[in-house]
């Protein structure tokens, strides 16, 4: 009888034990995803940042041609 219940009480302990880190497996997972979204819209934010520098370096390339064709065309 006393090894039934000491049997009882180990699998009772080991039951709470998985059930505690299933909640906490759980909310690190949770913690995961909310983590990923913000890492996504990050990336986002990066790419039009990029995409702005790209449209500028352009602008200014091509102002540089124009102005090199004048100086050729002027001499």
């Amino acid at each position: 009888m006393k090894w039934r219940k000491m049997k009882v009480s180990v699998l009772d302990d080991l039951s709470h034990q998985k059930t505690a880190l299933l909640k906490r497996r759980s909310a690190l997972l949770k913690q995961l995803e909310q983590c990923m979204a913000e890492a996504e819209e990050i990336d986002r934010k990066i790419s039009v940042i990029e995409s702005c520098e790209l449209e500028y370096d352009l602008h200014k390339n091509i102002e540089i041609m124009t102005s090199e064709r004048r100086k050729i065309n002027a001499i």
